[in-house]
């Protein structure tokens, strides 16, 4: 029981703690102190598990409660992103939460960096959303024969991703008060079975200090955004990428999934392009499936896939994160599974190489993750 509500006390010794800081610290003059742009925020979390299937319907029995902890770098509006996106702040956060059944699931971590982009700013309310990613820990994962009824999830570490609408009230100029509403996914990408994923949803409120005083910079006009639209409004990339799956609950070994993507965007704006793609995928689970299928029909079938896509880019500089779906125009694989979606990030080095990462899914459901390393050009 001690060890179920650990996280519960943390939090309110940290609640303490910050807001003890924040009123100490509130009346002094922190360019005299020279301390640095830091924010720290503490907020607890309750909410409940989202069975988004059927045959996880057994798994929640209660709300779920956590805490989280986060250290943030107010930004210098220098670059024109920040500009553009009316200076956000980027930042660390640890997640310690319950996941509704702390005897089959335990306690889920998640440890992220995300990005908090202002949507209204004023000195005493802000309304911002917060996109996060990194890695997850699930304490209780799928055992055969120990832990059965955990049809979730089938490995200790997992990737993890958060989404929050904020609220931030201030009542001094560094010490504020947070509510809000996320939305946080632990899952391994199908590289081991179970893969359903853990979806969470919560309220949460929590307080804020400001170690040194926010800077105020001006927002763009009409005029000033239109000088920072992009002058090459055409681009063309290929990537190779390479992921792993695993086949099924009884073979887990991993199977390597090979894409070769070509892609034209649009740039639009500064804060967001369209692009249009082809993916070419061999994916050596599938092959494997068709192998050891008793139907003698499918032996001669291909896991060679050719699809189509269309997919969106909020671009914040040389990072971008992108959200699309695609049809399959070729497919004999055994999956069954007209259209797919693509959810992740791209960085930019040295102007055109590009560093990628993509969750490729069946609407809900994970099929592999997938990194990759290519080169675009622009005009």
């Amino acid at each position: 029981m001690l060890q179920k509500y650990w996280n519960y006390t943390a939090f309110v010794l940290l609640f303490s703690s910050i807001s003890f800081m924040g009123f100490s610290w509130s009346g002094s003059d922190s360019s005299t102190n020279k301390l640095p742009p830091i924010n720290i925020k503490a907020s607890y979390n309750l909410g409940f598990m989202l069975a988004h299937r059927t045959k996880m319907q057994h798994i929640p029995k209660e709300l779920t409660q956590g805490f989280e902890i986060s250290v943030e770098k107010q930004g210098n509006n220098e670059k024109d992103w920040q500009k553009v996106y009316n200076n956000p702040t980027v930042g660390v956060s640890f997640l310690a939460t319950g996941t509704g059944n702390y005897d089959v699931m335990g306690t889920a971590y998640g440890l992220n960096a995300y990005i908090l982009i202002p949507i209204i700013k004023s000195n005493r309310i802000n309304v911002l959303t917060s996109w996060g990613w990194g890695m997850g820990w699930i304490s209780n994962k799928f055992h055969p024969v120990t832990n059965y009824k955990n049809n979730t999830i089938g490995s200790n570490l997992n990737l993890f991703a958060g989404i929050k609408l904020i609220g931030e009230f201030y009542v001094t100029p560094q010490l504020g008060v947070t509510l809000g509403a996320s939305f946080h996914h632990w899952s391994n990408a199908a590289f081991k079975y179970p893969n359903l994923g853990l979806n969470i949803a919560s309220a949460n409120l929590g307080i804020k200090y400001k170690l040194q005083k926010e800077a105020k910079y001006a927002k763009l006009n009409r005029s000033e955004k239109k000088l920072l639209r992009p002058k090459e409004k055409n681009e063309v990339s290929i990537i190779p990428s390479v992921g792993f799956k695993a086949y099924n609950i009884h073979d887990n070994s991993s199977y390597p999934a090979y894409t070769l993507e070509f892609n034209y965007a649009r740039l639009w704006s500064a804060k967001w392009k369209l692009s249009a793609g082809v993916d070419l995928i061999y994916n050596k689970a599938y092959e494997r499936e068709i192998e050891i299928d008793p139907d003698p029909e499918v032996k001669g079938n291909s896991a060679f896939q050719t699809g189509v896509n269309v997919t969106y880019h909020q671009t914040m500089g040389t990072f971008s994160i992108l959200l699309g779906m695609g049809a399959y125009v070729y497919d004999q694989t055994l999956q069954n599974e007209p259209v797919y979606h693509r959810f992740g990030t791209r960085f930019v080095v040295k102007d055109n190489i590009i560093i990628s990462t993509v969750l490729h899914t069946h609407w809900a459901r994970a099929d592999h993750f997938k990194i990759g390393i290519g080169y675009k050009f622009r005009k």
